[in-house]
């Protein structure tokens, strides 16, 4: 037994070194603009903000009519001590102490439907993603939320989430940020959904397409309206909606800080709440889909036995961009054809383009049997 935890032991120190040699180092080396290098680290910090402050969409003051998709509704939510005291416990024992005071605090805030500007402030790391690292468009915000804030963002999430789940609210072709669901389960389903198609001996057609810069795009009124059509409404959506609006952040890059900048736009990444509040907006983008459809947060996947009907739904996706003021990255879409029979002829969506969402751009095809 014991030769058996030390061979564990050595295993996780082993996976441990691989790792520490595959995943590079979160620092921000010397970046890039306009062949203009850049190594200091405030410099560095403003040029990033910049880069991030140019995905923000202003709100253009058109709110699309909305179908409410609920009779039920939940409008309040109460802070007794002891369910502070059981939030807090998950920081540390010795937290539990302030449970009252900020019992008083949270409800406070809910009743007056406002959320202290504080709570809002917003340290920002950048991640790096992939590409080159000297690009600022390469990386991603992550935000450094107050403590207290996700206490109070924790049991809202909760809140809400079971009046989602209890009222069955939520897309079943959403596999991201949910209980039992996860990218596995996801590429199980679509690849059941293959075989089924080559069990009729017919080739399979999937359009793959992500959204650009989808979490930091959300229009907040648009947002405010849909979670009003998921029966969010009174003091809870008030505070929602101050939660979302009059956020500021700056761009933390090591001990060196940018300006603050307004953010206009978006779900804070790195928030408790965040990815709830995307989920709902994102929700009912399959609603006039006709081809079958997955999603995995902002990365949307349609596939059919038919061309014709993904053209129709590439359509009704940029009615939905439009309406909603978000748009997709062409770069990172891509078109597939499955074909069940070896050396069988077949077109590979030559015609196929998504001039209908983004204008005329090139996308990958690729076809597999």
């Amino acid at each position: 037994m014991c030769g058996r935890k030390a061979c564990i032991w050595e295993c996780k120190r082993l996976l441990q070194f691989v790792n520490s040699r595959l995943n590079p180092p979160d620092d921000i080396g010397v970046l890039k603009k306009d062949n203009i290098l850049i190594s200091d680290d405030i410099q560095k910090a403003e040029e990033i903000a910049t880069t991030f402050g140019e995905a923000y969409t202003p709100d253009n003051g058109e709110v699309p009519p909305l179908t409410p998709r609920t009779s039920v509704s939940i409008q309040n939510i109460e802070f007794m001590p002891y369910i502070v005291e059981s939030e807090l416990k998950t920081l540390s024992s010795r937290c539990t102490t302030i449970a009252l005071p900020l019992s008083i605090i949270f409800n406070k805030s809910i009743t007056s439907g406002t959320m202290p500007n504080d709570w809002k402030r917003a340290v920002v790391k950048p991640l790096y993603k992939k590409g080159s690292r000297t690009n600022p468009s390469n990386y991603h915000p992550i935000s450094l939320t107050s403590t207290i804030s996700k206490t109070i963002e924790r049991r809202i999430r909760r809140h809400i989430t079971g009046h989602l789940g209890h009222n069955k609210l939520l897309s079943d072709c959403q596999y991201v940020f949910r209980s039992k669901r996860s990218t596995d389960a996801q590429l199980l389903e679509f690849y059941g959904q293959l075989l089924c198609n080559a069990a009729l001996r017919k080739p399979s057609f999937a359009v793959y397409i992500d959204f650009k810069k989808a979490f930091d795009k959300v229009s907040i009124p648009k947002l405010v309206a849909k979670l009003r059509s998921y029966g969010i409404i009174g003091n809870l959506l008030v505070w929602l909606e101050s939660f979302l609006s009059t956020r500021t952040q700056v761009i933390g890059i090591k001990e060196s800080r940018s300006l603050s900048i307004k953010v206009v736009s978006g779900v804070p990444q790195g928030s408790v709440l965040g990815p709830l509040l995307f989920l709902l907006f994102i929700n009912e983008i399959g609603d006039g889909l006709v081809s079958d459809h997955l999603l995995y947060a902002d990365d949307l996947k349609i596939f059919s036995l038919s061309e014709a009907m993904i053209r129709k739904d590439l359509k009704t996706l940029s009615n939905w961009c439009s309406k909603w003021q978000m748009s997709v990255a062409p770069k990172k879409c891509e078109s597939i054809t499955f074909s069940p029979i070896k050396n069988q002829s077949i077109r590979s969506l030559p015609e196929l383009s998504f001039l209908y969402i983004t204008g005329s751009v090139s996308y990958r095809k690729n076809f597999f049997r």
